[in-house]
């Protein structure tokens, strides 16, 4: 009798470890298929890690697609194709001469480094390699402004507080200035072998040679001048 049991078991075993081979065959041969796909309509992100993900109630198995004699290819994706969140992909299936269109419904993940702020930092912070980091984040549905190289942030600061675990965007960071928004400086006024020498402040952040707005102490005129050092900007009349 218990022999008899432990025969049903191991049939009843096998037969489950069949039918979860099969649909691990199918679903990674479609996965496969859908994968080359992306990167020959993509083909930036070729050396990413593509995760998929297909809806719950799509019924792989079902359409044998794990069979040898089975052939599956993605046909053409609408035009303006984007491998990012749920996609819709039309699957042609042919086995011999017969072959068949169905749809997959299928969550479609890009994981690439990305540059993290390892905990908060604050409005006009300097960032050092101690305040950031590199982590795998799903970028396929965010904007292309965030950093891949902990290298490219050297030398900027932050233009907002940023919180910890968030991914650094471009437009989260700013060079450090060299005069910054209120500062007192020296206006070099010069033009037709004339020097003066007049107090202005700053009434922006100001770059080396840049452009920098100054509203002069001595008149209530704003003028454009151009930046010399931390504490010097030029005026040519």
């Amino acid at each position: 009798m218990l022999k008899n049991c432990l025969l049903i078991f191991a049939c009843i075993l096998i037969s489950f470890s069949t039918v979860v081979f099969a649909e691990n065959v199918s679903e990674k041969k479609l996965e496969n298929v859908i994968k080359n796909y992306i990167v020959a309509r993509v083909p930036e992100v070729k050396k990413e890690e593509i995760s998929l993900q297909f809806a719950a109630d799509e019924n792989i198995d079902g359409l044998k697609i794990g069979d040898p004699g089975t052939k599956i290819k993605v046909l053409e994706v609408l035009p303006g194709f984007r491998p990012a969140g749920w996609v819709m992909f039309p699957i042609e299936i042919k086995r011999g001469k017969a072959s068949r269109k169905t749809f997959f419904r299928v969550k479609v993940e890009i994981f690439r480094d990305v540059v993290i702020a390892v905990g908060p930092i604050k409005k006009q912070t300097l960032i050092t390699e101690s305040l950031i980091m590199k982590d795998k984040r799903d970028v396929a549905l965010l904007p292309n402004k965030y950093f891949r190289d902990i290298s490219s942030l050297a030398g900027k600061e932050t233009k907002i507080s940023v919180s910890g675990n968030s991914i650094i965007y471009d437009w989260m960071v700013k060079d450090v200035p060299l005069i910054r928004r209120g500062s007192q400086v020296q206006v070099l006024i010069a033009g037709d072998g004339i020097e003066i020498r007049v107090e202005g402040t700053a009434l922006e952040d100001g770059y080396l040679n840049g452009t920098l707005k100054v509203k002069r102490k001595d008149s209530s005129k704003t003028i454009d001048c151009k930046v010399r050092s931390d504490k010097l900007v030029e005026f040519n009349i």
